[in-house]
């Protein structure tokens, strides 16, 4: 048997050992399902992922388990089938931006980890291929458009992830309620301050955006102007708003730690 080691710090810590009860097998108490299951959900991500958002799918396709047991919990609650466990905006958002990170990791060991995620591949796992939260059969679009979108939350955008090259780092620590407001804000910095996505040519007076940014601000900011305007109060420079907007291909391939 495999036994993991946490190594979360300062105020996470903090949070974590105040929400969380202490038990490894505390997701079988059903008087607190979401605490109890968090715990697996953070062992996810501190013994399989790494600071670059790659995940060894090849080992966590070995020991599994933590990831089933907080699948599980996602398949048996949620926030419309216990809206007591989740009593604000913040605690439901906070699910779904878990649910969504946690079933597209799912979604690729279900999928042999495919190279990249194009073409009929990724009509599939987007569109087709559906996931069970709180009851309700849902597709990994539907859940990011109708439930991690819904809210009107632009920053939620930077916090999920299909764990592709173009998309956002995966977080090493859960999205919680208490916490969610700095963590979105963390996220958001931390995707439009890398030069892979967020480029600047003064020379030829461009900006440069992976396409992760198209519907961005088409369906959640709605204008040109309106995504210059979120997104410079996060760079060091402000760009000038007369600049105008083109956009770099995105990268599909799963980013993952390859062993020789």
């Amino acid at each position: 048997m495999i036994r993991y080691r946490i190594t979360t710090s300062g105020l996470t810590l903090l949070l974590l050992t105040l929400i969380l009860p202490s038990p490894a097998n505390a997701f079988l108490d059903a008087s607190q399902p979401e605490q109890a299951a968090m715990q697996h959900w953070l062992r996810v991500l501190e013994d399989f992922a790494n600071n670059k958002g790659e995940i060894d799918f090849q080992r966590l396709a070995l020991y599994p388990e933590d990831l089933y047991a907080y699948t599980a919990f996602l398949s048996a609650y949620s926030p419309k089938s216990h809206p007591t466990l989740f009593p604000t905006t913040e605690h439901a958002l906070a699910y779904y931006i878990n649910a969504y990170n946690a079933l597209s990791i799912k979604g690729l060991l279900d999928y042999q980890v495919p190279e990249k995620l194009k073409g009929v591949t990724a009509y599939r796992f987007f569109s087709v291929s559906r996931h069970t939260l709180g009851g309700e059969r849902i597709t990994l679009k539907s859940l990011r458009k109708d439930y991690v979108y819904a809210p009107k939350e632009p920053r939620a955008h930077f916090a999920v992830s299909s764990h592709c090259v173009s998309c956002p780092i995966l977080s090493r620590t859960p999205y919680l309620a208490a916490t969610l407001n700095e963590q979105l804000d963390r996220a958001t910095q931390q995707y439009l301050n890398n030069s892979e996505y967020v480029t600047v040519s003064h020379q030829e007076k461009i900006l440069w955006l992976s396409e992760y940014f198209a519907d961005f601000s088409k369906d959640i900011l709605g204008s040109k102007t309106a995504l210059m305007d979120f997104i410079n109060p996060y760079l060091t420079q402000p760009i000038p708003k007369h600049y105008p907007i083109r956009f770099m291909p995105d990268d599909w391939h799963i980013r993952q730690i390859k062993r020789r």
